[in-house]
């Protein structure tokens, strides 16, 4: 698909790229490749991040929020924080309610991250 449609101009075709590059980063990280699978991520960002079309902002959130969960997963906590974060942030006036579900999705996240942080200390007895 990205190598016959990845440089199409028409929306059907470019949510078709999209879709592919999200399809295919959750392949790669079912199989434990998540550094290949955040790559494919980070490809939909770059190619449709600016994008205003709802099913492409759509896909962008999707992938943005994989590579959160992906990051997480590799125990890089600052980083996956830091890209919940980011999603919140880019689509917080976001209308779309897919989107909107996806928003309050890493907002769960960032408070699980941030719980996770917060481990008491060890008393100590005088």
């Amino acid at each position: 698909v990205l190598r016959r449609f990845g440089d199409a101009a028409e929306p059907a075709l470019r949510e078709q790229v999209a879709k592919a590059l999200v399809n295919k980063g959750v392949t790669l990280g079912q199989l434990n490749r998540s550094e290949e699978a955040i790559q494919a991520y980070d490809e939909v960002l770059r190619r449709f991040g600016d994008a205003a079309e709802p099913a492409l902002r759509e896909q962008v959130a999707r992938a943005v929020l994989n590579k959160g969960f992906r990051l997480r997963e590799l125990n890089r906590h600052a980083d996956a924080r830091t890209t919940f974060q980011e999603l919140t942030d880019r689509f917080a006036n976001d209308t779309d309610e897919v989107i909107k579900s996806i928003i309050e999705t890493a907002k769960a996240e960032i408070k699980n991250l941030d719980a996770s942080e917060k481990q008491p200390g060890e008393a100590g007895g005088a």
